[in-house]
This record gives structure tokens, C-alpha cells and sequence, in this order.
């Protein structure tokens, strides 16, 4: 489990750290001041144990760049990613760990590699587990090297990072029937699916199957008097089915989840909360979670003492000039005695 992240010089942030994280932290803020940007960071970094995204079919570099307009990826617009476009300075990635292990991940601009995260091992190395590939910032020297591999103490960190995902709105079901939904039928996970979607979107729903529509095999929910396309669902559904199918899958990482609230109504995002809650319980995940919503900070902070998992609500706010970040902890006691008093989280920046 991760305890802290420290990241410099990352899209709008020239300085960020968030300490005392715990199994569910709920991250909050105005717009621009660098909550999603704390979710890619824990992202980018797992790119280093494992480059592709499971969920997508893309490497982990090239969809942080696409998510914010950059078409092309790494390769063309890679610079998009530093803060300032201080291209000089290498954006840092330091996250500590439960067991005290701290790893620091540096993408350094100028290398050649196409993949350039790398974990410091001292003053003037770096190595990228996936590739095997140390660089020299000192003397620019790139090259393989089979060997560190061997000697790395940090193979429990390194498989909790490989297991991370992303899952925001731009996650689509095509990419749950490519890539996701034959290992969960192989599981027999299926059943959490369809037992989430009838108990708040469709009372009638039977089953998930695989269902021929213009050539092709598309995901579709069976009710008791006709089968559904799952993309032609109600924005809510179509949604809860995309994010429970991915999590069915987890176990021992971190699941960085954008915006939940997205199209839900709030029966809708109680279930999908506590479904996301109680399989995070179970399977050891680890939940970092931002959003706009009072009303998931409620639910977030109710569920989380009926199922006995830490939560932690942290509000970031942003100096736009400097790029530095403050980030505020506040404990469930507090964010209770807030709304008491008619207090709504999400405004602190008033205080």
C-alpha cells in the first residue's frame, strides 16, 4: 500500500505530496488544482513495473498524454507533460510504501527509449524494469543491462504497481468486450456484474452474454422479455458495468478511479460504491478516488465505517503561479463536523 507520493514538475504541478494515504482517499479540489494529475502520477509511475494498460490496449505514457489532447502519444507530444515546459528538469514520481521501501521514478526528456520511466538506483542511475535498460544522466549513456534485474529488492512494490489501473470516462464498453469480459467469464465474475446491475438499474436483468449485432459480438444484458445491448443502457448502467467488469479482476494494487459520480444518480452511485467498496475489502485494493461530489464524500466516508476500511478525504489547492501545491487531510470525524455545521468540503479554499 502506498503511504505518500511526492511528484515535481508533472502537467501543472511544480511540487505536490500527499502523506497519510490509506485504503480509500477521496481527493478534492477546485478545477485545474491537480487532483486527476495526482491519479496519473501513481500511473505513470506503474508504467515502470508494467508499460501497457490491461483495459485499453495502449501503453500507460501514451494515454496520459492522449487524455489531455495529445493524439499522437509519447513520441509527438510528450512535451505536454512538464510542467511549464521546463523540459531541463525530470518530472519525479516518489512514492513511499507501507513497508518503508520509497522508490523515485524520473522521466528524464532527453532519452531515446520509448520507455522512460525509470527507477533512480543512486546519484546517477536509473533503470527501467520492463526494458532492462539503465541510463546515465551524467555522461547520457543509455544501455542493457540483464544484471539489475537480479539484484532489485523491490519485487512486492514492483507487482502492486503492475496491477494498477485507471478507470475514467473516456474507458469504454468495446474495451470491456476486447480485453476484459473472457476473464471474467473465465472467473465466473459475471454474477458480481449482473448482480450490481439488478439491484439498482435493471430488476429484470438475467445474465451478461455475448450477443451478434452487424457482424459482430457485443456485450448485452438479458431481461426477462428481451436482451439489451449494454452500450445502449442508460449512461449509468453502461457505466457501472464498464467500471464493476475492470475491478472484478483486481487484487493487491492500486485502482485510481476519475469522477465516479459521472451520469449517476445517487442510488446508482451508492451501489456502485459499495461494490467497489467491499471488493476493495476483499481483494486488498487500494481505492484513490477524486471527485466534485458532496454526496460521494458522504457515501464514501459512511461505507468505508460499515465495512471497517480506512478513509481519508484530502483537499489540494494550487498556486497557479508558483505551481506549488497544499494539500489539506481531513479524517471522517472532520468532514462530519463540517456538514453539521452546514460546511460544504468541496469549498474549503474559502477558509
Amino acid at each position: 500500500m502506498i503511504e505518500s507520493i511526492r511528484i515535481r514538475n508533472f502537467r501543472g504541478l511544480r511540487e505536490c505530496e500527499v502523506g497519510g494515504l490509506t485504503d480509500v482517499n477521496v481527493i478534492i479540489g477546485r478545477n485545474g488544482s491537480g487532483k486527476s494529475t495526482v491519479l496519473e502520477a501513481i500511473y505513470l509511475a506503474s508504467s515502470w513495473a508494467e508499460p501497457a494498460d490491461p483495459l485499453r490496449g495502449l501503453r500507460k505514457i501514451d494515454y496520459v498524454v492522449q487524455r489531455r489532447g495529445g493524439r499522437g502519444g509519447w513520441s509527438d507530444y510528450r512535451d505536454s507533460l512538464w510542467f511549464s515546459k521546463e523540459l531541463e528538469r525530470d518530472i519525479e514520481v516518489e512514492l513511499r510504501f507501507r513497508s518503508s521501501t520509497t522508490l523515485r521514478f524520473r522521466v528524464p526528456y532527453a532519452t531515446s527509449t520509448s520507455e522512460p520511466v525509470f527507477l533512480e538506483l543512486g546519484p546517477d542511475l536509473y533503470y527501467n524494469l520492463h526494458s532492462d535498460v539503465v541510463w546515465k544522466p551524467a555522461t547520457k549513456q543509455l544501455y542493457n543491462d540483464s544484471t539489475v534485474r537480479s539484484r532489485l529488492p523491490y519485487w512486492k512494490e514492483a507487482e502492486y504497481l503492475r496491477g494498477v489501473v485507471l478507470l475514467d470516462s473516456r474507458l469504454r464498453v468495446e474495451d470491456v468486450e476486447s480485453r476484459v469480459w473472457s476473464r471474467v467469464l473465465d472467473r465466473r465474475l459475471d454474477r458480481l456484474v449482473v448482480e450490481l446491475i439488478r439491484g439498482e438499474y435493471e430488476p429484470n436483468a438475467e445474465s451478461i452474454v455475448f450477443k451478434p449485432v452487424g457482424g459482430r459480438f457485443v456485450l448485452a444484458v438479458t431481461l426477462s422479455n428481451t436482451t439489451v445491448e449494454v452500450d445502449a443502457l442508460g449512461d449509468g448502467a453502461r457505466l457501472a458495468v464498464v467500471l464493476a467488469s475492470a475491478l472484478t479482476l483486481l487484487s493487491g494494487t492500486a485502482v485510481l478511479v476519475e469522477d465516479p459520480e459521472v451520469h449517476q444518480h445517487p442510488g446508482g452511485l451508492s451501489a456502485v460504491l459499495r461494490f467497489a467498496l467491499r471488493l476493495a475489502r476483499e481483494r486488498s485494493l487500494q481505492l484513490f478516488i477524486t471527485t466534485h461530489s458532496a454526496e460521494l464524500v458522504n457515501l464514501v466516508m459512511r461505507l468505508c465505517g460499515e465495512l471497517g476500511l480506512g478513509a481519508r478525504l484530502f483537499f489540494i489547492e494550487r498556486d497557479h503561479s508558483t505551481g506549488v501545491a497544499e494539500v489539506r487531510t481531513l479524517e471522517s470525524l472532520d468532514v462530519e463536523v463540517l456538514q453539521k455545521i452546514g460546511f460544504d468540503p468541496r469549498l474549503l479554499h474559502v477558509l
